[in-house]
C-alpha cells in the first residue's frame, strides 16, 4: 500500500511538471477512471470474509472432515483442496489465512513437521489456482470482470480448464508423499450456525451484485447491515488496505498513460513478467489500460501468480506463517517454493500454448 502511494505521488508530480494540465479537469478524469464498483465489491467481500473467519466457518468444515480421517495422504488432500475450493469463494488470501496456520499446527501435533514445508507450498499453489476460477476469487479477477463488463458464463469458459488440469496435477503431487495410518485428535472450534446463515446471506448478496442481479448501492448497505447484525468486529478488523492500494494504482496508471504507449505487445507474457516483478494486482491494473484483450490479461495475471514469491500477495501470507513457525528454514522455503512454482508456471504456459493451437 505504501509503495503504491509513492508511485502514485511520484507519477502525479512528474505529470504536472512535464504536462500542462488543468488540475480540476485532471481530478474529474481520475474520478471517471477509478472503478468504484470494483472497490465497493472488494470492501463487501473483505468484510464478509472476515465475518466468516471470526465465526470459524471453514475451520469447522476442516474439523469434521479431518476428525474421521485415518490416513496421512487423505489428510493432506483435504488440507490442500480446502484451500483450492474455498479460494473460489472467499479469495486466495482468506483461504490461506484460514488454513495455513491450521495446517502448521495440525502437522506439529501429528509429529509430521518434516512435510510441513511442502504442504504449505502446495496449499499456496492450490489457493492461487483455485481462486482463478471465479470473478470473486481474487482482486484482479474482480477488477477484470467489472472493467471489461464480462458475464459469468464468459468468465468461467475462460478459466475452467486452467483450474481443472492443475488440480489433477496437485493431486498426483500429493500421492508422492509417503502414506500411512494416523489418528487425528482435534478440539472442536467454536461455531454459531445462526451467525453463519446471516453471513451467507451477505455473501449471496455480494455475488448478486457481481452478476448485476442486485444494485451495488443497495447491496453494499444490505451486506454491511447483515455483518453488523452478526459481528461488528468483522467490519472493524477487516483489512481494507488493498482498496487504498487499488486507488493508488488507478492514479499511477492513469498518470503514466500520458507518457507510455504500448503497441504490439503480448498481453499474456507481459502479464506474467510484470506479475513476477510487481505482483499480479498492479500488473493487472496497469496493463488493462493498454489492451482490450481481457482473456489474455485474465489468464496472464492468474498464471503469473505462480512465479516468484511476490507474484501473488497471497503467497507472502503463507511464507510469513511458515517463517514464523520455522525461522531456520525460511530461506529453504523460498528456494523450494520458487522451484515448484516455476515448474507449475512452465507447465501452465505450455498448456496455454497447446490450447491456443488446437
Amino acid at each position: 500500500m505504501f509503495i503504491s502511494f509513492i508511485f502514485a505521488l511520484f507519477s502525479f508530480l512528474v505529470l504536472f511538471i512535464f504536462k500542462d494540465l488543468d488540475f480540476f479537469t485532471y481530478i474529474y478524469d481520475i474520478y471517471n477512471f477509478i472503478s468504484f464498483k470494483t472497490l465497493t465489491l472488494l470492501a463487501m467481500f473483505i468484510a464478509t470474509n472476515k465475518a466468516y473467519e471470526l465465526n470459524n466457518t471453514f475451520k469447522i468444515f476442516a474439523f469434521y472432515l479431518l476428525s474421521s480421517t485415518n490416513y496421512l495422504r487423505l489428510i493432506l488432500i483435504i488440507l490442500v483442496f480446502l484451500c483450492f475450493f474455498s479460494s473460489m469463494l472467499i479469495t486466495n488470501d482468506a483461504a490461506l489465512l484460514c488454513f495455513v496456520p491450521f495446517s502448521i499446527y495440525l502437522l506439529k501435533e501429528l509429529k509430521k513437521r518434516h512435510i510441513t514445508m511442502i504442504v504449505v507450498i502446495l496449499e499456496t499453489l492450490a489457493a492461487n489456482l483455485g481462486s482463478m476460477l471465479t470473478p470473486f476469487g481474487n482482486p484482479q479477477n474482480l477488477f477484470i470482470y467489472n472493467y471489461f463488463n464480462m458475464n459469468m458464463r464468459e468468465f468461467l469458459e475462460i478459466t475452467f480448464v486452467y483450474c481443472l488440469i492443475p488440480a489433477i496435477i496437485l493431486l498426483v503431487f500429493i500421492f508422492f508423499i509417503k502414506n500411512h495410518k494416523i489418528k487425528v485428535k482435534l478440539d472442536r472450534p467454536s461455531f454459531n450456525i445462526f451467525d453463519f446463515l446471516k453471513i451467507t446471506i451477505a455473501f449471496i448478496v455480494c455475488i448478486f451484485c457481481v452478476v448485476d442481479i442486485l444494485d451495488i448501492t443497495l447491496g453494499f448497505f444490505v451486506v454491511f447491515f447483515m455483518i453488523l447484525l452478526n459481528n461488528k468486529k468483522a467490519i472493524l478488523k477487516a483489512d481494507y488496505s488493498i482498496i487504498i492500494m487499488f486507488i493508488n494504482l488507478f492514479i499511477f496508471v492513469r498518470n503514466i498513460s500520458f507518457f507510455v504507449d504500448f503497441n504490439d505487445f503480448s498481453v499474456f507474457y507481459s502479464s506474467i513478467i510484470l506479475s513476477s516483478l510487481l505482483s499480479n494486482v498492479p500488473a493487472c491494473v496497469f496493463l488493462a489500460n493498454f489492451t482490450n484483450d481481457y482473456k489474455e490479461l485474465l489468464l496472464g495475471v492468474n498464471i503469473g501468480s505462480l512465479g516468484t514469491l511476490i507474484a501473488s500477495m497471497a503467497s507472502v501470507i503463507s511464507y510469513k506463517y511458515y517463517a514464523n513457525a520455522y525461522k531456520k528454514c525460511a530461506l529453504k522455503y523460498i528456494v523450494n517454493f520458487t522451484l515448484i512454482n516455476f515448474s507449475f508456471l512452465a507447465f501452465m504456459v505450455l498448456f496455454y500454448e497447446l490450447l491456443i493451437r488446437i
